[in-house]
């Protein structure tokens, strides 16, 4: 999985749906239907050739795990680690984005 992810970071979409089956098997990482949503869901989005399958394995696990759409992609909001958020059992709150948000605009004018 580390590799599918240094991959799926850079815009490999194929690499993006592979990640997403690690996450969704647990392979070479925890098994994490949320992670395997929003990797699935950003697969498809690059690739007309991927989203079909994206599209198909996104509504087993939804119909499988309960899995929310909107929470995979709240995974787009990162924490000062570079890290998903939701990877870490937070949550990203608006003031946390806002405060964070304040701290970059900071760093960047020095």
């Amino acid at each position: 999985a580390y590799w599918f992810h240094k991959a799926a970071k850079l815009g490999l979409h194929a690499a993006m749906f592979n990640l997403a089956l690690c996450y969704e098997q647990g392979t070479g990482c925890d098994a994490h239907p949320v992670k395997a949503v929003y990797w699935y869901l950003r697969a498809a989005r690059g690739s007309t050739s991927l989203a079909n399958l994206s599209s198909e394995r996104v509504a087993q696990l939804r119909q499988e795990f309960n899995v929310d759409v909107s929470q995979a992609s709240e995974m787009e909001l990162l924490d000062d680690d570079g890290d998903f958020a939701l990877a870490v059992g937070r949550t990203v709150t608006n003031e946390s984005r806002s405060s964070r948000n304040n701290n970059n605009n900071n760093n960047s004018s020095n």
